[in-house]
């Protein structure tokens, strides 16, 4: 066992991830392989969040459909 503490995580790989990927280094973010910088541009909520929990962007009658799901009553 060494002494020595190593402050921050810096190098250290915490997990992997199909829905995000950060290069801490360029500054970039992107969501299921589309950058947030042109997400936020071009896509609503609904539809990132479409996009996180399916894996795909939607069609226009997918996201009908699934902002329907989302407001009706439980």
């Amino acid at each position: 066992m060494t002494d020595q503490v190593r402050h921050g995580l810096e190098g250290v790989l915490v997990t992997e991830s199909k829905l995000s990927k950060i290069d801490g280094d360029a500054g970039e973010l992107w969501y299921r392989g589309y950058p947030i910088a042109e997400l936020a541009r071009q896509a609503t909520f609904e539809e990132v969040l479409y996009l996180l929990w399916n894996g795909s962007v939607p069609t226009r009658s997918e996201l009908a459909s699934f902002v329907d799901e989302q407001s009706s009553d439980p």
